[in-house]
Formats: C-alpha cells, sequence, structure tokens
C-alpha cells in the first residue's frame, strides 16, 4: 500500500478505510410545515376576531420561520463543505485518528 495512506498521528499504513465507517455530518431539519400551520391558524383567529389567540399563535410561527431560516442556511453553507470532508476523511483503526489525505 502506497505510504500516502499512512495515518499522520501514528504513521500505521493500511489505515485507509473511509471514514465512512463512521456516519456522516447530518442536515439540520427545517420546520417549514409548522410554520405554514401555525401562520394559518394565526390567520384564521386574526380573520375571526380572536386576535389574542392570533398572537398566540404566531409566535411560534415566527420561530419556525427562524429555525427554519437557520437550518436552510446551514445546509445550504455549511453541510456540503463538511460533508465533503466526511467523503474525504479516513479513519485510522490502529489509534482511532480521523484524517484527510492531501493531494
Amino acid at each position: 500500500m502506497s505510504g500516502k495512506f499512512a495515518c499522520p498521528k501514528c504513521g500505521s499504513e493500511g489505515t485507509a478505510p473511509l471514514a465512512q465507517s463512521v456516519a456522516p455530518p447530518p442536515k439540520k431539519n427545517t420546520l417549514w410545515g409548522l410554520m405554514i400551520v401555525f401562520g394559518l391558524v394565526s390567520l384564521f383567529s386574526l380573520h375571526e376576531g380572536y386576535s389574542i389567540l392570533s398572537l398566540l399563535f404566531s409566535m411560534p410561527a415566527i420561530g419556525a420561520f427562524t429555525k427554519s431560516q437557520e437550518a436552510s442556511d446551514y445546509n445550504e453553507k455549511i453541510w456540503p463543505r463538511k460533508y465533503k470532508a466526511w467523503e474525504n476523511g479516513y479513519l485510522c483503526h490502529r489509534c482511532g485518528h480521523h484524517f484527510q489525505l492531501k493531494d
């Protein structure tokens, strides 16, 4: 086996099982559906004259929107880099060190 597959921490060769033996980085869940449901109930309550009830349902809708936006940004900007690093990563079975090979 080529020396490029030697573990940078312990120097052990033959340490090239892909890090896919461990779980890939997960994407974050969005709450778009929950936001839509709470938003619609809030609008319906406001339309029917229940302003307090509308306010109570609008708060979780705003929270779900904020969390969904953060999750979407993470999934579009950060997760691809983390997934690529995981995809190109290796795991030393001798010392447990995770590493990436340099081109």
